[in-house]
């Protein structure tokens, strides 16, 4: 990976790229991932890399939240403790 690249990706705090994978969640539910990777092949073929690298740990944070609220879904189900049921 370029200099560029490293850096452009130490830029953006963690808590933001969570913070956009969870309205691309809100907003695009199901389909969240598959827009976030047409938006990070949009920047890559515009050759914005930085942009489509920035997409790509937006990708990774948006399957993070799916999995982790899929197991706190099944988790409540699952527990009379919960405090969601």
């Amino acid at each position: 990976m370029p200099a560029g690249d490293k850096l452009a990706l130490a830029m953006i705090p963690e808590i933001d790229i969570w913070r956009a994978a969870s309205l691309m969640l809100k907003r695009y539910g199901e389909k969240a991932l598959e827009e976030s990777a047409a938006r990070a092949d949009e920047l890559f073929a515009e050759q914005d890399h930085d942009g489509a690298a920035v997409w790509r740990r937006i990708i990774d944070a948006v399957g993070h939240q799916r999995v982790s609220a899929y197991l706190f879904d099944v988790s409540c189900k699952t527990s009379m403790y919960c405090s969601a049921r």
